[in-house]
């Protein structure tokens, strides 16, 4: 899995590169990490499944299209190991500031910064056998002592800052986010749906699940129990943007 990555300064020229790189291969295979299908003048479906901007589309681009949607709906079927932090967090916020009620389907994974945009959903529903994952965010510096811990600082302030993603939609305080992303904590799809990470997963039979049963993993958290703080949150949010929920 390729962490989510802060880039520092420092490592401007050599990001630049990396990215040239990686879009010259991007091009050759012709793989973009994302696409979108507007289908009519009601909805689109976005499906986002590759890493976050590592390949050449960046989140100028993605923004972009996003903001020149006029729907009401918005499907986004996400499967990402994740990506740039502030790439991944201009798409959360790019998301939550369209119009559009945002429907999001964790059809694989949604991992480190692709969980975060998970969050942007006014639904999350993880699918049979999904997985989503939490941890804190990492990166690489190139400097002396005072350069180190002036970015271990950025990377605790980061880390600050995508707490509060999970807290103000499942509850709870960031301290106990943060407990977790320390630990990196993968959720099943029923555990998610505990955590109020999610609001539904789907079962075996097909049929969505309000209320799952946590298995197998001891960092699971206890299920939300600021549901309906989570709900009046998101619903203040589509208020503020003008949109339709359905």
């Amino acid at each position: 899995m390729t962490p989510s990555v802060l880039t520092h300064p420092a490592l401007g020229r050599y990001m630049t590169a990396l990215r040239s790189l990686y879009a010259a291969s991007a091009a050759d295979e012709q793989r973009p990490w994302y696409r979108m299908e507007a289908a009519d003048g009601a909805a689109a479906t976005i499906y986002l499944y590759d890493e976050i901007s590592l390949w050449g589309i960046t989140a100028d681009d993605f923004v972009r299209e996003v903001a020149g949607l006029d729907v009401d709906t918005i499907h986004l079927h996400l499967n990402s190991p994740g990506g740039l932090v502030w790439d991944g967090i201009a798409i959360h916020n790019s998301l939550r500031n369209h119009k559009a009620t945002v429907n999001v389907s964790v059809d694989g994974l949604a991992a480190s910064i692709a969980s975060v945009i998970a969050m942007a959903g006014d639904t999350v529903t993880m699918g049979r056998g999904t997985r989503m994952m939490i941890h804190n965010p990492h990166g690489l510096a190139i400097g002396d002592a005072r350069d180190m811990r002036e970015y271990a600082d950025l990377l605790d302030a980061a880390a600050d800052d995508i707490s509060g993603f999970y807290a103000e939609r499942a509850g709870g305080d960031r301290a106990d986010w943060r407990a977790l992303m320390d630990a990196e904590t993968w959720y099943s799809a029923e555990q998610a749906v505990e955590a109020g990470l999610a609001d539904s997963y789907t079962s075996d039979s097909g049929a969505e699940n309000r209320a799952g049963v946590a298995v197998g993993n001891a960092n699971a958290p206890a299920p939300s129990t600021n549901t309906q703080r989570s709900q009046l949150i998101r619903a203040r949010d589509r208020a503020r943007r003008g949109g339709v929920s359905k």
